[in-house]
């Protein structure tokens, strides 16, 4: 898809959440530059709206087709528009790396967002696999919170039990 027809996809969504007020618009699980570059420039036809971009990633260093996060964060930098960039939908073990990796990138207007997935694997055509080595999200989440994470969270897999120990772990029994 070009960048005008991904504009034209998202367009009738973004429309209709902001004709319904809502104070922030989650811009999620982005596969590519592009796609991210269309949300940007869509954006800007809403220009009272603020927005995170949080992008799915495949490994340490990359989103999902191939570029560097790093690319996707300087990009979600020059758009004022933005409140917070990330990740979300990826192995839960990626995300400080790859905050890591994009950290001297990071425009300091920008917070980080962080979202991913429980830790099993998705394979095509047999669901879900448990991943060998069990992580916890709640045993993870203040690595990311030192690393700036003003929003952390859970994507595929993720219970409200998980949640609520992620939330435990970061701010206690209050």
């Amino acid at each position: 898809m070009s960048k005008e027809e991904l504009k034209a996809w998202h367009r009738p969504q973004v429309r209709c959440l902001v004709s319904a007020g809502v104070d922030l618009l989650a811009m999620e699980t982005i596969p590519s530059l592009k796609e991210a570059e269309a949300l940007v420039e869509l954006l800007r036809e809403f220009p009272s709206s603020r927005a995170w971009l949080s992008f799915s990633c495949k490994d340490a260093q990359c989103i999902s087709n191939g570029r560097r996060f790093s690319e996707a964060v300087q990009l979600a930098g020059r758009c004022k528009q933005l409140v917070a960039v990330g990740v979300n939908c990826c192995d839960p073990v990626l995300v400080e790396p790859l905050l890591e990796s994009a950290g001297p990138h990071k425009s300091p207007d920008l917070s980080w967002v962080v979202y991913p997935n429980r830790g099993e694997e998705w394979v095509q055509g047999a669901g879900w696999k448990t991943s060998e080595s069990k992580v916890c999200l709640a045993d993870l989440s203040p690595k990311w919170r030192r690393q700036g994470a003003a929003w952390i969270g859970g994507c595929c897999r993720v219970s409200p039990a998980d949640i609520a120990a992620v939330r435990q772990q970061l701010h206690g029994s209050t």
